[in-house]
């Protein structure tokens, strides 16, 4: 008993110390770097042709509006091109797809069902003529300046362009929960472009030059998310990714709970392929605090959600007061180094995600968030991440086969 007691001991002050050195690690980059983070611009005066491939499965509902939205981009159209490709839709997704071949729309269907949105994507390229290839998830849109306000990032060797996604209409509160997320998210996002490590061209919307997307071949048919392991392959090649601010795309989230967990499963279980098939980017001495922050620290953040998982399971098991831990006995059993510093990391937390969120407020939609979901997001939705690698390892261990789960 107390040899277990010790070991889940010293596996919690590991654990948080690798959270708070991951915490202060970001905050040290942002605050070195906070004029770069905050104001940097693209400022290239490029006007290419751009082929934007739309992959669709069962999107009836949403597929209509997110053609409407790029057919209205401000850009010249005789260099737009746009190719819709059907992945053997069981609804009227084809259907309602085709009704835009009128306004040059490109519609097409794989022969078969691929299975995953990288077959589809990749399918679209063969038939795509543009310099740039730009893909956009068949339940998100455009707003009518978000391709213009891409391309000045196009600088020298800069292979891809992450546009701004952010939460449309939030009104429930899992819905809300994201939109907070997202946000957050992309301000993360440009902390990790200060020191080139951006390591997801998220689906709506995300560019790239043909030349880049070609030389890693495209995407990987095998992933679950192809738009990170992308991300990973192309400055594995040495290309540069650069992420807006305000390039906005519109995007509609899981609205259940069974939804969420639906989609973060995959994103998980393609993460872990994205990581083993590029685990060569733990050579930080070649690639850097690109190959630091995508690989290796992410990879040692597994322990502190290792250890939230089993904790409990373990003190249940082996720790025979562990009743007396529960409500107010167990804040006074608590109390200790650790406690102590549990406080400092919280506050530092809440003060770090009210900065985030009050420079972000200013390019963020101003959608009504209900007050009491802030604390929801920040201390319990967080941690239901975690939880996610349950329905991780069983559908490894049962080996499922991947498929299209958005929602």
């Amino acid at each position: 008993m107390l040899m277990a007691e010790a070991i889940l001991n010293i596996l919690t002050y590991i654990s948080a110390f690798i959270l708070t050195y991951f915490s202060v690690f970001l905050i040290f980059i942002y605050l070195e770097r906070r004029n770069y983070v905050e104001n940097y611009k693209g400022k290239t005066k490029w006007e290419p042709t751009v082929s934007v491939i739309i992959p669709v499965y069962n999107e009836e509902k949403e597929v209509g509006r997110c053609i409407e939205s790029v057919l209205n981009l401000d850009y010249p159209k005789d260099k737009l091109e746009i190719i819709v490709v059907d992945d053997c839709s069981t609804d009227n997704s084809y259907q309602i797809a085709k009704q835009y071949e009128k306004y040059g729309v490109k519609v097409l269907k794989t022969p078969k069902n691929g299975g995953c949105a990288a077959k589809t994507k990749n399918y679209g390229v063969r038939f795509a003529n543009g310099e740039v290839l730009a893909f956009l998830d068949s339940d998100s849109f455009v707003e009518k300046d978000t391709l213009k306000k891409m391309l000045p990032y196009f600088e020298e060797g800069v292979g891809a362009v992450t546009p701004a996604v952010r939460i449309w209409n939030p009104k429930t509160v899992m819905e809300q929960l994201q939109y907070i997320e997202y946000e957050v998210i992309l301000f993360l996002r440009r902390v990790l472009m200060a020191v080139e490590a951006v390591y997801v061209t998220p689906g709506p919307f995300s560019i790239f030059t043909r030349k880049a997307f070609e030389e890693v071949g495209g995407y990987d048919n095998k992933s679950l998310t192809e738009d990170h392991e992308i991300a990973l392959h192309i400055q594995a090649k040495g290309y540069l990714v650069r992420s807006t601010f305000d390039a906005n795309v519109h995007t509609v989230p899981p609205k259940t709970i069974t939804g969420w967990i639906k989609q973060r499963t995959r994103w998980l279980r393609g993460g872990l392929y994205n990581r083993i098939k590029h685990f060569y980017l733990l050579n930080i001495l070649k690639y850097g605090d690109f190959g630091l922050l995508a690989i290796a620290l992410d990879m040692i953040l597994f322990i502190p959600i290792f250890l939230m998982i089993i904790g409990p399971i373990l003190n249940i098991l082996f720790y025979d007061h562990w009743v007396e831990r529960l409500g107010v006995l167990g804040m006074l059993y608590s109390i200790d180094a650790l406690w102590g510093v549990g406080i400092v990391v919280t506050v530092l937390s809440i003060l770090w995600f009210i900065h985030i969120w009050k420079f972000i407020s200013k390019y963020s939609p101003k959608y009504k968030i209900k007050w009491w979901v802030w604390p929801i997001h920040l201390f319990i939705y967080s941690t239901m991440w975690g939880y996610i690698w349950l329905f991780v390892i069983w559908k490894e261990v049962t080996r499922q086969k991947m498929a299209w789960e958005t929602r």
